[in-house]
């Protein structure tokens, strides 16, 4: 039988099954004979996913930090994201007929970096070296309300900031700070 193949899905992506441009089946790890003819399969992975990200900001008295962490999400609402992204299988089935599901977690990690970037513009080079929790924290609640990420039917379980570097130049100069407090003190003891 020609264009007539069979399908099977794991049990961590839900498949909307069109057929005459309607949802004839919808539902987790299904599987099924369908025609390739006249039916197209949109596949959306319900697991969580985890996007790294490294960017460089510039703190508030002009000072260059990298920060690293990764955002933690997952699709909570496949019909919102089915409307707005393509994650319709490609006539072999064994990818997407676009490269929108894999554009998804760079538009994440792109609204976190707006969001660290206003928090950092605020706070000075230390301040912001020791912040690490603080901005973990204020990031975790704002993205959540982000209309985005609301709109795309997606859940953040949430932003982790792993580190907070100056350049090396800069972190030279804040260990010999360090270092010459350190003496100057133990001068003072004697």
């Amino acid at each position: 039988m020609l264009g007539i193949k069979f399908m099977k899905f794991q049990p961590n992506i839900y498949v909307l099954k069109y057929q005459g441009g309607k949802i004839v089946k919808e539902g987790l790890g299904l599987s099924f004979f369908y025609s390739t003819l006249t039916t197209s399969l949109v596949a959306i992975p319900i697991s969580s996913l985890e996007s790294p990200f490294i960017f460089e900001e510039i703190t508030k008295d002009f000072q260059t930090i990298t920060i690293q962490g990764h955002v933690t999400f997952r699709i909570t609402d496949v019909k919102k994201i089915s409307e707005l992204l393509n994650y319709t299988l490609n006539h072999s089935g064994k990818g997407y007929a676009s490269d929108d599901p894999e554009k998804l977690p760079q538009r994440l990690i792109d609204i976190v970096h707006v969001l660290i970037k206003r928090e950092v513009g605020s706070l000075n080079l230390k301040q912001a070296l020791t912040s690490t929790e603080e901005l973990t924290q204020k990031i975790n609640a704002a993205i959540k309300t982000q209309r985005e990420v609301v709109l795309l039917g997606i859940e953040i379980l949430g932003i982790a900031i792993l580190a907070i570097l100056p350049t090396k130049e800069t972190a030279r100069a804040l260990e010999a700070e360090a270092r010459e407090q350190i003496l100057k003190e133990a001068d003072d003891a004697i």
